[in-house]
């Protein structure tokens, strides 16, 4: 695909722009499994919406993702974003990287570390197996 744009701005928020584009793509595609979403699907996008979608291999598609964003962080680190004001397209792509890499679905949970109700230590690991209910809040 070219992006011959001569603003690096540009040529980057297309890149980000075309990296999110595909995301979308693969969290309507991973609805496929579930019949209530595909019926959702259908009704807000149409009856081709499943064709279209079953086109996209989820892997090769998180690959084509992947590599998008390496290339953003690579050519575009201080790239400033069109967009998100305070932040550089590097570290734009950076975040979704790593939202890609460890904290999508199917990838192990991230070692978590903190203290129960009763001020104990643990880790998420002490309850790996166990039903574990996660509440992050704070008091800022």
């Amino acid at each position: 695909m070219k992006n011959n744009h001569p603003d690096p701005n540009v040529r980057g928020t297309a890149w980000i722009a075309l990296a999110n584009y595909m995301q979308q793509l693969l969290m309507f595609r991973e609805m496929l499994s579930q019949p209530a979403s595909v019926a959702q699907l259908k009704q807000g996008f149409g009856p081709d919406i499943v064709d279209y979608l079953k086109q996209f291999e989820i892997e090769k598609t998180n690959t084509e993702i992947t590599a998008l964003y390496e290339t953003i962080v690579v050519d575009y680190a201080d790239t400033k974003s069109l967009h998100v004001f305070t932040l550089t397209l590097g570290e734009v792509a950076k975040t979704s990287l790593c939202e890609i890499k460890f904290l999508s679905v199917g990838k192990p949970v991230p070692e978590v570390k903190g203290e129960d109700v009763d001020g104990q230590e643990f880790t998420l690991a002490d309850y790996n197996g166990k039903v574990a209910m996660l509440d992050f809040w704070g008091d800022w």
